[in-house]
């Protein structure tokens, strides 16, 4: 919720989904939707027109490769490591396969 709160700030449109929002008990910055990528598609997420997929520490479960094949966005932010600490190798597979890398920021 953080990041979206930061970026609706900033004048974006956002729309944040995670399997396991913050919650009761929890600091929940910006609303955050509780969705399962197995369970939606991007034509329910999305408004039409360009987007981007913001991923912070992608997990290491196959849901990361998964969101980045079923969404159909033209830009791709990607808060992570080297990956050590995030995405499966699938996903590595695919951001290597189908993405390119535009701009690296080093934050840690």
């Amino acid at each position: 919720g953080l990041h979206g709160r930061l970026l609706a700030q900033e004048g974006l449109q956002v729309h944040c989904m995670d399997a396991m929002p913050g919650g009761a008990g929890g600091i929940c910055w910006y609303p955050v939707q509780r969705h399962y990528l197995s369970h939606c598609n991007n034509e329910m997420i999305l408004p039409p027109g360009r987007c981007a997929l913001f991923m912070s520490w992608p997990p290491r479960s196959e849901a990361a490769q998964m969101a980045l094949r079923s969404f159909g966005c033209d830009v791709l932010v990607l808060v992570a490591d080297e990956g050590s600490w995030h995405g499966s190798q699938s996903f590595h597979q695919e951001l290597q396969d189908h993405w390119e890398e535009i701009l690296r920021q080093p934050i840690l």
